[in-house]
């Protein structure tokens, strides 16, 4: 679920389906928010059960995603990435920040944050500032190591 969708092009369902170029962008290549710099917005995956996790990859908009190639750790956007961003976990009571999770100053389109192991039920990211005007997620990827 998300607190806004653009349209049905750009649903928070895009976020989990194992595709991290973006080349779909604009027909389910990823969630794109529907207030025009109005912050924050957030979106979150429920597992529908309890997980064991310590790492989550946060993907944004490559400037390039229409090449559909998959970014690297190392690649770097200035064009449409989530800027200001907070990784959190759903604690059975609220939402907790994971350690290192309170991301500012991103420019890298895949952020990997990982953190001592938590068992929830639910994740989610809250977007405090992104370029062009909107929160843009390609993907979102949670692990245990």
């Amino acid at each position: 679920t998300a607190s806004s969708a653009y349209s049905s092009a750009y649903l928070a369902s895009t976020v989990n389906d194992g595709i991290r170029n973006g080349g779909n962008w604009g027909a389910g290549g990823g969630w794109n928010d529907a207030t025009s710099n109005g912050y924050p917005d957030w979106v979150q995956i429920d597992f529908g059960g309890l997980k064991s996790i310590n790492r989550i990859n946060v993907i944004t908009l490559a400037d390039n995603y229409a090449a559909g190639v998959d970014p690297t750790p190392t690649t770097t956007f200035s064009n449409y990435g989530i800027t200001s961003f907070d990784v959190q976990y759903w604690t059975g009571l609220g939402w907790a920040t994971v350690p290192g999770g309170a991301i500012t100053g991103n420019n890298l389109v895949v952020r990997s944050v990982s953190f001592p192991t938590v068992s929830t039920s639910r994740i989610r990211v809250v977007v405090n500032s992104a370029l062009y005007d909107y929160s843009r997620i390609v993907e979102i990827e949670a692990w245990t190591d």
